[in-house]
């Protein structure tokens, strides 16, 4: 897969100017030489590790947006030879999924979802769709977009490209989108684009990672290049406000990235007021999250050197950052097979399945991006009898 991809050429644009509302912004913090993530090689591959991008976070104090100063080219991350993401591909996922559908009937109570059209941007394999499979239209536009329920309407499309004017619909629409934002390079054009369309009686759903809960649960290793954005609730209201689109209901999610979810309508009426985090919570928190780690690292590192980890989800290389023993470890094991045999591109260990597991030997737990996956591996560990299992997180 790594051999695809020119790395000398993978960074597309840096930015400095906050992609919300334009202004100048400060660097929260480097990342140099930062790994990128949910690539894999295989195991036999002995040349030398790659991956590594200068990286750098930068926060906006007037609206309160965080994001990367160096955008990867989307087409070199999400090719079909690289990009092996979906839906069903992940619990985590799948559980954000579902919490969102419960957070859209529990806010929308009285809204005839059956007799509306569903348009999910950012659907990838409709998994959020066939919760509405009774409702009168159901679009999925997404790049990678698949189904196996004919009666969803599929548009291969990146979001750039499109005014979504053609998914504009006289009767009552409800507008959709899921863990994709803190994708796109210009998330404010695509927005704005999507809020000419919401008519008053339509609705529209927002889930993504949030920098508020970033900060709060010191979980900076979810930080990826894939992540260009991290939205704040001022900086994603202020920017729909501008459109007419005001922030009616949310809620925070503590078990999948610190995710938020939103929903916003023509009403002024219920408009929830926002603030905004000051740049130096981040930078603190940040540091404090350095420190942790580097003292994690030094007390467990003689346990784990040709040890062996557990879990090779997709962002062990950002973990691995912050606690570099587990490039030091001999192997990972994982359950996903189309992951055995291989190894990350930017890290030493192999990849290997479940009958590699040693019970007289500690285990890492690397996998840890949600506190959900973090607390389902570890009970997994404990149940099958592993003696000493460590979970490298400040809580979970």
């Amino acid at each position: 897969m790594k051999n695809s991809i020119n790395f000398d050429e993978i960074i597309k644009f840096k930015q400095e100017e906050c992609p919300c509302c334009h202004s100048k912004t400060d660097i929260a913090f480097d990342l140099p030489k930062y790994p990128i993530t949910e690539l894999y090689r295989p195991v036999q591959d002995s040349s030398e590790k790659v991956g590594f991008i200068d990286q750098a976070a930068r926060f906006c104090s007037n609206c309160g947006h965080f994001f990367l100063e160096n955008v990867l080219d989307p087409e070199v991350i999400y090719s079909e030879d690289n990009y092996i993401t979906s839906s069903v591909g992940s619990q985590g996922a799948l559980d954000c999924i579902d919490e969102l559908y419960k957070f859209m009937q529990q806010t929308s109570p009285d809204f005839d979802f059956k007799n509306s059209n569903i348009v999910d941007i950012g659907g990838n394999d409709s998994t959020l769709l066939k919760y509405f499979d009774d409702s009168k239209k159901l679009v999925n536009i997404d790049p990678h977009a698949s189904t196996d329920m004919p009666q969803i309407e599929l548009h291969n499309i990146f979001f750039e490209d499109s005014d979504f004017e053609e998914f504009r619909y006289e009767d009552k629409s409800v507008y959709v989108s899921s863990h994709t934002f803190e994708h796109l390079e210009d998330p404010a054009v695509v927005l704005r684009n999507l809020a000419k369309i919401v008519k008053q009686d339509d609705l529209l759903f927002l889930q993504f990672p949030s920098i508020e809960k970033l900060v709060e649960h010191s979980r900076f290793d979810q930080i990826c290049h894939q992540h260009i954005n991290l939205f704040s609730l001022n900086s994603v209201s202020e920017l729909l406000k501008a459109e007419g689109l005001f922030l009616e209901d949310f809620e925070y999610d503590n078990f999948h990235f610190g995710t938020i979810r939103l929903k916003f309508t023509r009403n002024q009426a219920k408009y929830i007021e926002t603030e905004i985090l000051p740049l130096s919570s981040i930078q603190k928190a940040y540091k404090e999250f350095q420190n942790f780690y580097a003292n994690l690292n030094s007390t467990i590192e003689h346990h784990f050197i040709g040890g062996q980890g557990f879990g090779a989800g997709l962002m062990v290389p950002t973990l691995a950052y912050h606690l570099p023993v587990i490039d030091s470890l001999d192997y990972i094991i994982d359950e996903n097979l189309s992951r055995i045999d291989k190894k990350f591109i930017n890290l030493s260990p192999a990849i290997v399945d479940t009958s590699h597991y040693n019970f007289d030997k500690p285990i890492l737990i690397t996998s840890i991006s949600t506190k959900a996956a973090a607390r389902a591996i570890f009970i997994k560990l404990d149940k099958l009898g592993f003696k000493d299992i460590c979970l490298p997180v400040i809580a979970t």
